[in-house]
């Protein structure tokens, strides 16, 4: 029996589908090869040098989602991912998709989802692990390794692909929690934000995970991290980078544009259409981050989702896999 809240969410996905896979085509962004060298370089600034990783079947690879890609990955979402990796030789099955509740909080997700996946993935063999972690799903990363410290172990590097580590105006204004001068003064990107608030209502339940990446919110989880666990912290902060991300409003995908233009007209002004770069890293770790220029927040979203951005996911899996040594 189909229970009443349950049809409105499978109605509200059903709405919210058809704008995820409109699709813009590519614009300015920059080859494979090209890619591929700016991120190698950089991560030789952040990281002290040493050979690649000449072994990727050596590894498992865990790929953890942000927001909303609980059902995303129906349409694609980390695809352009798993291919690259096949490509460069990792077999399918030490590739591994964890697709975090958005229905939880991250705290919600680190304390019980997340451990009980990790499980399941960590028992299927003893290979050290890479993590890739889109957006909340690398907040919920690090915070589950900070509990669990002990998992560190097997892990050899961790890869916070725009992460929202302190929170996302855009969380602020879907919850209502922005004060002046936070509203903006575009009309359009006014308007374009009412939308994107009715909707979230229409589907709360389904995206209620958006409360805890206020930027309040945030700001006290990363003061917590410091004060209550800075032993696990310093064990964790060698095996992470950060990947940070911003580009031009008017270049960015259609569904990341409305909320790259609010993120400008509320002061974060150098934005990935979800998340400011100055939010998509850990405070006091910014000389491990990377800034990549051009790419919007659709980047792991792939096939229908992005198909412009296919060779720029190509070159990012394809610099993971050599910079693991590093």
């Amino acid at each position: 029996m189909v229970t009443r809240n349950s049809f409105f969410n499978r109605l509200g996905v059903a709405l919210l589908l058809p704008w995820l896979v409109v699709s813009s085509p590519a614009s300015g962004l920059p080859s494979l090869e090209v890619f591929y060298k700016q991120l190698q370089s950089q991560m030789r600034q952040t990281r002290k040098p040493r050979p690649g990783a000449e072994n990727p079947q050596g590894y498992d690879y865990v790929l953890v989602g942000g927001l909303i890609a609980d059902y995303l990955h129906r349409v694609g979402y980390f695809s352009i991912f798993r291919s690259e990796l096949k490509e460069q030789g990792v077999p399918g099955n030490q590739i591994h998709l964890l697709f975090p509740p958005s229905d939880l909080s991250v705290e919600d997700n680190a304390e019980s989802a997340i451990p009980e996946k990790w499980g399941a993935i960590s028992a299927k063999s003893d290979r050290p692990i890479v993590i890739v972690a889109h957006s909340k799903g690398a907040v919920e990363t690090v915070e589950f390794l900070l509990r669990n410290p002990q998992v560190l172990e097997r892990v050899e590097a961790v890869f916070c692909l725009q992460g929202a580590f302190g929170g996302s105006e855009l969380a602020d204004f879907l919850m209502k929690e922005y004060e002046a001068p936070g509203r903006p003064d575009s009309w359009w990107a006014r308007s374009g934000m009412r939308a994107i608030r009715t909707l979230d209502g229409f589907l709360h339940g389904r995206i209620a995970g958006v409360e805890s990446l206020t930027t309040a919110r945030a700001r006290d989880r990363v003061l917590g991290w410091y004060r209550e666990r800075p032993d696990a912290l310093k064990k964790l902060i060698p095996k992470l980078v950060f990947i940070t991300t911003n580009a031009d409003p008017k270049t960015m995908d259609l569904r990341t544009r409305v909320g790259g233009r609010y993120l400008s007209s509320v002061g974060a002004l150098e934005n990935d259409g979800a998340v400011a770069e100055k939010n998509q890293f850990i405070p006091g770790l910014s000389n491990r981050s990377i800034s990549i220029t051009g790419i919007d927040h659709a980047l792991p979203c792939g096939n229908l989702l992005a198909r412009r951005h296919f060779d720029t996911a190509k070159s990012f899996v394809r610099a993971i896999i050599r910079s693991v040594g590093f």
